[in-house]
């Protein structure tokens, strides 16, 4: 079947309003429907809809088009991703029909060199997950990781790895699936120290994947041993600022709950999320970018702060706690006492982190409160 075909194939199958209405509220006026736009800044709706075609438009940032570019702009997909994931929406099997078009190197692919280095990132994690938890190698990542609360569902359903010490177990796997050198030292997961002589960036670490949408953009790696600096270590460019760690599990929970609870690292947002809070993502750092939080707007409009407690942490919480407010969110905080961070927390009272999420405090309490205490400083320091 051609492209073409495929295309008016999904076009005739699909019930326009059931599809923009589990992404979109609609209120139907007249003969379309509006919404809020999940793509801009926007609290009255601007987005319209022509149910009889397909067709969308945003008055407000002037974006628009059929299902294929909605679906491409909200989950951040290619075209041909966006083919594949709204045949998965109708349930038409499409995989020989992909592959086909894969082999002509169609010109709706991604770009060869971003398609290759997206390869091989996967086939790095796929590698490091299977040393982690089929090889006794890996047993030491495992130890690392209970220490650290986290058992093996939550490494299946977020991928993570370990990566062994000897280069020689990973230079195995490289010339079984045949791949080029040249190309994982780009990616940034090797380094050439010498002829024929390399080492690996995430030797001895647990590894984390990172995603943007449904393709792995990078790999983290945390060490297990807290003397060894730095503590961690990415791979070359990895754009922490344009994505959220864990965004693409969570991004369903976050949705439906209509929040997202934030937080600064992995192991805080692991935690979270096996306490059975799955609404979770992270920051990857004390800072969000203008990109993180327009990704958010897509799924919801509120969130729960929950940073670390040390003093970088309330400095990031009163930053985000604006940033979050001047976006029109709704924002509230969950906050404890001594402990440094969530993980920390989980790890020594989780009934107490379950607590907090459940009863935040609201961002204006929370902003009283602050003045209350620096004023009281104020005035034992005179």
């Amino acid at each position: 079947m051609e492209l073409n075909k495929i295309i008016s194939k999904i076009k005739s199958g699909i019930n326009y309003l059931d599809f923009y209405s589990s992404f979109l509220k609609l209120k139907k006026i007249g003969n379309t429907y509006m919404s809020v736009c999940p793509f801009h800044l926007d609290s009255n709706p601007s987005l319209s809809i022509n149910i009889e075609e397909g067709l969308w438009y945003c008055f407000g940032c002037n974006k628009g088009g059929d299902v294929f570019n909605f679906i491409m702009e909200y989950e951040d997909l290619s075209f041909i991703e966006s083919v594949k994931y709204l045949a998965n929406y109708l349930k038409i099997d499409i995989q020989d029909e992909i592959q086909e078009i894969k082999e002509k190197k169609d010109s709706y692919l991604l770009p060869k060199k971003e398609e290759k280095f997206n390869t091989i990132l996967k086939s790095f994690s796929d590698y490091y997950n299977k040393v982690l938890l089929k090889t006794t190698i890996g047993k030491k990542g495992l130890n690392y990781l209970k220490s650290r609360g986290i058992d093996e569902e939550i490494i299946q359903t977020f991928s993570l790895g370990y990566c062994p010490k000897n280069f020689q177990n990973t230079l195995t796997f490289i010339n079984k699936k045949k791949l080029n050198i040249d190309d994982i030292i780009s990616v940034g997961l090797i380094v050439e120290k010498g002829k024929n002589k390399y080492y690996e960036i995430m030797s001895g670490r647990i590894t984390f994947p990172i995603f943007k949408g449904n393709k792995i953009i990078g790999i983290s790696g945390r060490v297990i041993d807290n003397k060894i600096e730095p503590k961690y270590i990415n791979t070359i460019g990895l754009p922490k600022s344009q994505t959220l760690y864990g965004l693409n599990i969570t991004k369903s929970y976050i949705k439906s709950e209509n929040r997202a609870i934030i937080v600064e690292g992995f192991f805080d947002a692991l935690s979270v999320y096996k306490l059975g809070f799955k609404n979770v993502v992270a920051i990857m750092g004390t800072n969000i970018s203008e990109a993180q939080i327009n990704l958010l707007k897509k799924y919801c409009n509120k969130v729960t702060l929950l940073l670390d407690q040390d003093k970088a942490g309330l400095e990031a919480t009163i930053k985000l706690l604006l940033q979050f407010i001047s976006q029109n969110f709704y924002v509230d905080l969950a906050i404890f006492k001594d402990y440094k961070d969530p993980n920390e927390l989980y790890l020594n009272n989780p009934d107490k982190l379950k607590e907090i999420i459940l009863n935040p405090i609201d961002s204006f309490d929370f902003l009283i409160n602050l003045y209350k205490n620096q004023k009281l400083q104020d005035k034992q320091i005179f």
